[in-house]
């Protein structure tokens, strides 16, 4: 499954004041960063149903260790 795309990660950094360079590769706090504020999004959109009935979840993708280097 593909991940997002660079542009992507670096739009959403800068509109939430993380420091990125305009080029080269996204540093993997940065890029789990972006996928926790995805998740947690997608959550909220749910409700509270999801966080009452899932809340490991949001904790452990709120804990997620850095993604392997490939």
């Amino acid at each position: 499954m593909a991940g997002p795309d660079a542009a992507t990660i670096r739009a959403w950094a800068r509109a939430v004041g993380k420091p990125v360079g305009s080029r080269g590769a996204i540093a993997a706090e940065l890029y789990n960063a972006y996928r926790r504020a995805q998740m947690i999004g997608r959550l909220r959109r749910v409700g509270s149903v999801a966080v009452a009935v899932a809340p490991e979840v949001l904790r452990a993708v709120s804990k997620r260790g850095p993604r392997p280097q490939q």
